[in-house]
C-alpha cells in the first residue's frame, strides 16, 4: 500500500515540477513558430517525464529489494 502511494508522490510530483520548469521557457518561442507543435508539447513532455520517472522508481525499488536480500517480487 505504501509503495503505490510513494510511487505516485514521487512520479507525479517530479513529473509535474519538471514539466512546468521545461514548458515555461519553451512555450512562447515555440508558439511563435507552430501552435500545433506547442500544443503537442504540452502532452509529450509530461508523458516522457512520467515514463522516465516510472522506470527510475522501479529501478530504485529493485535495487532496494536486491540490497536487502529479499527474493520475493513485490508487485
Amino acid at each position: 500500500m505504501y509503495r503505490s502511494f510513494l510511487r505516485n508522490v514521487f512520479i507525479f510530483g517530479l513529473t509535474g515540477f519538471l514539466s512546468i520548469k521545461v514548458l515555461t521557457p519553451i512555450t512562447e518561442p515555440l508558439s511563435k513558430q507552430s501552435e500545433v507543435l506547442c500544443f503537442l508539447t504540452f502532452f509529450v513532455v509530461p508523458a516522457g517525464f512520467h515514463v522516465l520517472f516510472s522506470k527510475a522508481f522501479e529501478l530504485l525499488m529493485w535495487l532496494v529489494i536486491v540490497n536487502n536480500g529479499n527474493n520475493e517480487t513485490s508487485r
